[in-house]
């Protein structure tokens, strides 16, 4: 996850990340970008794009930090900002744009699927390429970190997966975890 400001910065923030020397074993890459200014956002984007396959916003860190940055988890709950963020990046990208998304965070769990999805279909019907779905809302974190509910991802996959890959990701530390959520 590259902090978009810091990159943009920091010049030695910057060489962290240097990815000129990508070997080809490594490719695919993707290149993870955070913040909460889409001009700056899309300042790094255009850094990195000349050295990646794709461009991904994290829409998944529900750290403190990312609230008081407004980014991470936290934009999923700003709609208006993402989508704005999405085409701002769309416009100006030759590589493909991806997102990583939490569920969003609802009274029960049916409303969190159905206003999660609502938005997923938004963010693929403005042009994204990819989705990765978490499988878990913010709030899951630490102590109340909990199981991801694959059966949300699934529904992603069975209402948008026909459009763009749906990657799943959350609660797999070992190959029995990745059978059982496929």
């Amino acid at each position: 996850m590259i902090h978009a400001k810091l990159f943009t910065q920091a010049p030695e923030y910057r060489k962290k990340f240097t990815l000129e020397n990508t070997p080809p074993e490594d490719r695919p890459l993707i290149a993870q970008v955070c913040g909460g200014d889409p001009e700056t956002v899309l300042q790094a984007s255009l850094l990195l794009e000349p050295y990646c396959d794709g461009i991904d916003i994290n829409c998944g860190c529900p750290q403190q930090i990312a609230k008081r940055g407004k980014y991470g988890a936290f934009l999923l709950e700003e709609t208006d900002d993402l989508l704005e963020l999405v085409h701002l990046l769309l416009a100006h990208l030759s590589v493909p744009l991806s997102v990583k998304v939490r569920l969003l965070p609802a009274e029960t769990r049916d409303e969190s699927v159905e206003q999660s999805l609502h938005l997923y279909r938004r963010l693929v019907n403005a042009g994204v390429h990819m989705l990765s779905i978490h499988g878990r809302n913010r709030h899951q974190k630490g102590p109340k970190i909990g199981q991801a509910d694959w059966p949300a991802v699934k529904a992603v996959v069975d209402l948008l997966g026909h459009r763009i890959p749906i990657l799943a990701n959350g609660s797999m530390a070992n190959a029995q975890d990745c059978v059982e959520c496929l």
